[in-house]
């Protein structure tokens, strides 16, 4: 059975998510609702994934949390449960070693998947290392594996609206800041959302994120709390 550590501070809140997760399959490992408790249960516990509001309960960088966590419990995967889109975003929460990013405002179902998802180990950021490595071998001229050649394909393929999606998925932009930065509606982004994912071949923003930052779509130093302010 999949196991869970809850850290958030409302308690009301991981009660009604661990009650959910229980009936769903979910063992919920412990609650913690300190930056302290959190890392200090899940180096104890060593849950199979550790649900964080970062932003709730970090005492400085919400990233750092994220990071702190992804470091103590190696085989502890950490996914981002927030209400707070953009502290930290999925270009954030991946470069510091999530594999996982929600939205509070998401689907009781859309939870459980990213949880089961997580556990399995079938979704997580690549180190920005590699990525950089992987650019320097091609502007050597160096060739490129076969996956990651394909990956470049479909990175080439987006449309131009396309790609300004991906951007903004990556800088940590909310569905109704990229619709202001699109000119579009809501739900015209959300279409855009859906046809890059199933273009790059990801399941989440966080996936998309981790695409774009391995294929230097967007750096590490454009992530959200970096954005530039908005005009007016």
């Amino acid at each position: 059975m999949t196991t869970v550590l809850l850290a958030d501070d409302h308690r009301l809140f991981t009660d009604l998510v661990g009650a959910y997760l229980a009936e769903h399959g979910i063992e919920v490992a412990g609650v913690a609702t300190t930056e302290v408790d959190a890392v200090a249960r899940t180096r104890q516990a060593r849950p199979d994934v550790c649900l964080v509001d970062a932003a709730a309960l970090a005492t400085g960088s919400a990233q750092a949390l994220v990071a702190r966590l992804a470091r103590c419990a190696p085989g502890t995967r950490v996914v981002v449960l927030t209400a707070a889109a953009d502290d930290p975003g999925p270009a954030a929460a991946a470069a510091a070693g999530a594999v996982g990013h929600l939205l509070k405002s998401a689907s009781g179902h859309d939870l459980v998947e990213a949880i089961t998802r997580a556990a399995r180990g079938e979704v997580g950021p690549v180190p920005a290392q590699r990525a950089a490595e992987g650019d320097t071998a091609v502007a050597r001229g160096a060739s490129v594996p076969e996956g990651e050649a394909a990956e470049r394909r479909r990175l080439t393929g987006l449309r131009d609206r396309e790609r300004q999606c991906l951007e903004l998925i990556a800088a940590g932009a909310s569905t109704e800041e990229m619709a202001e930065t699109m000119g579009v509606t809501v739900a015209t982004v959300r279409s855009h959302v859906r046809a890059v994912l199933a273009a790059l071949g990801v399941h989440s923003r966080l996936g998309a994120a981790s695409f774009a930052l391995r294929h230097g779509v967007v750096g590490p130093s454009r992530a959200p709390h970096d954005r530039p302010p908005r005009a007016g």
